[in-house]
């Protein structure tokens, strides 16, 4: 029996749903007697045009071989075929077992000399065995109720051999345990399980991202600019953990551009700063009890800093605290050296 290799297997789409209600819901089992194999043997289809269920995603060149198809396959097979997967929905199970059986010899005709009509092949079962997941639904529950989020939100691609270990169906309990600290990315996951009373343990690894709602700019901000609430705006994207990025609003609104941001580009911690509320050299008015005297920084501040200012009647310099915009509170003691802020 041959079998069919795969470098990845795509456990969940992101993509929930489409505008137009394209689905793709991939049977777990199916069985052929062609050599090809098409869409529409393996998969049911929903808001797609009708030629897309000939598309062809597996070979079977004899009898009694058989091939185990992913959605990462599926997914490819529409590309070459022309049809962009994006839009589409894809759910059901992760992978399709195809089977090819002989074709079954001619019955006999019947009193009329007619043949009778040939017995249609069975339906593929439209969901797997009662209680029976594999390690790879296995570990993607695991993951949903690690981030917080639901299964149609995480991708987890396997690769190598863990591609194969992850459509493993245990008879027994499964024990997944992370092996890493990692979230999101690059994890890792140990297996204990049973197959027929046998007791196995095997090692995974896979990529993870999560579809979530991150800080994006709406226009590139420059070094020095102040971000408006105009300025940024959420969107639904892939995040593979790769950097840390802002997913509140209200944290980026206010801020002052440290590092340049690209239009359309996620913002992280590191590009914003707390904007200067005060500037070296600029005349604040600083308040001493109920009273209020201008008095000059000798160096930037942001809220809540302690700068040293200085009295340009009397010239003599004292310590404030930067409360806002070109305003200050005195100090009732004097700042540490480590706390002085430096122009």
């Amino acid at each position: 029996m041959k079998k069919i290799r795969t470098i990845a297997i795509v456990l969940s789409t992101v993509l929930a749903g489409s505008a137009e209600g394209q689905e793709i819901r991939l049977f777990p089992a199916a069985v052929c007697t062609d050599e090809t194999v098409r869409l529409g043997q393996v998969a049911s289809l929903t808001a797609l045009d009708p030629a897309t269920a000939t598309i062809v995603v597996l070979s079977l060149p004899e009898a009694g071989t058989s091939g185990r198809l992913t959605v990462a396959e599926v997914q490819n097979a529409l590309r070459q075929a022309g049809v962009n997967p994006v839009p589409i929905a894809f759910s059901g199970a992760a992978h399709c077992a195809v089977r090819r059986v002989a074709n079954a010899r001619p019955p006999a005709p019947g009193p009329g000399g007619d043949p009778p009509a040939a017995a249609p092949p069975p339906e593929p079962t439209a969901t797997p065995p009662a209680n029976k997941v594999t390690l790879g639904q296995a570990v993607l529950k695991q993951l949903a109720n690690e981030l917080g989020a639901p299964t149609e939100a995480i991708t987890v691609t396997f690769d190598g051999s863990s591609a194969r270990t992850a459509a493993m169906t245990p008879t027994g309990e499964i024990a997944i345990t992370s092996t890493n600290r990692n979230r999101l990315g690059r994890r890792r996951w140990r297996a204990d399980f049973s197959i027929k009373g046998r007791k196995l343990r095997r090692y995974l690894s896979a990529r993870v991202a999560l579809r979530r709602e991150l800080a994006v700019a709406k226009r590139a901000l420059l070094v020095g600019e102040v971000v408006g609430p105009d300025d940024v705006e959420l969107v639904r994207r892939d995040d593979n953990g790769s950097a840390t990025v802002m997913t509140d609003l209200a944290a980026v609104v206010g801020q002052q551009v440290r590092r340049a941001v690209r239009l359309g580009e996620p913002i992280r911690p590191e590009n914003l700063t707390a904007p200067v509320l005060v500037k070296r050299g600029q005349t604040a008015w600083v308040r001493c009890g109920p009273v209020r005297l201008p008095a000059k920084a000798l160096s930037k501040g942001i809220k809540g800093d302690r700068v040293e200012f200085e009295n340009p009647r009397s010239n003599r310099r004292f310590w404030a605290v930067i409360t806002g915009p070109g305003t200050a509170e005195m100090a009732l003691t004097p700042a540490l050296p480590q706390q002085e802020s430096k122009g």
